[in-house]
């Protein structure tokens, strides 16, 4: 009787502990155009290749001057890159418009699919064609 005792307390104890222990959530939040305006730093930029299928880190081939850029979504559909920080030389700023549909972003002439958006990161892949080359290009934007 002192084992059933025993492996119920132990079995029960498992059990609650599982119940209480926290997972990782991935937090949604509503893709609109009040949620997702603001201004972000681009942190990640990978690039496959859709002819062979090769992986680029797009990021690393960034020069300094480009990393610290902001980009600026206003909830009035304006979009600005800032040359922020280290000046580019020469600089680089541009002007569009942005808007959103469903869960595709396009700022100015350039569409992408947001594949995550938290409130403060967030997540796009579009085709990009640099020196002749697709890619699918996914770049991360962090609010700041």
């Amino acid at each position: 009787m002192k084992k059933l005792s025993t492996l119920l307390f132990v079995l029960i104890s498992a059990i609650l502990l599982n119940s209480c222990s926290k997972t990782a959530e991935m937090i949604t939040v509503a893709i609109t155009t009040q949620a997702v305006a603001g201004t972000y730093k681009v942190t990640a930029m990978t690039g496959k290749d859709l002819s062979n299928g090769n992986q680029v880190d797009m990021y690393a081939q960034l020069s300094s001057c480009q990393k610290d850029d902001q980009e600026i979504l206003n909830a009035d559909g304006t979009y600005y890159h800032v040359d922020a920080g280290t000046q580019c030389n020469p600089p680089e700023s541009i002007t569009a418009n942005w808007n959103l549909n469903l869960n595709k972003i396009t700022i100015g002439n350039t569409s992408g699919d947001i594949q995550s958006f938290d409130g403060k990161t967030l997540v796009v892949t579009s085709t990009q064609t640099y020196n002749g080359t697709s890619y699918s290009v996914t770049e991360t934007f962090v609010r700041q």
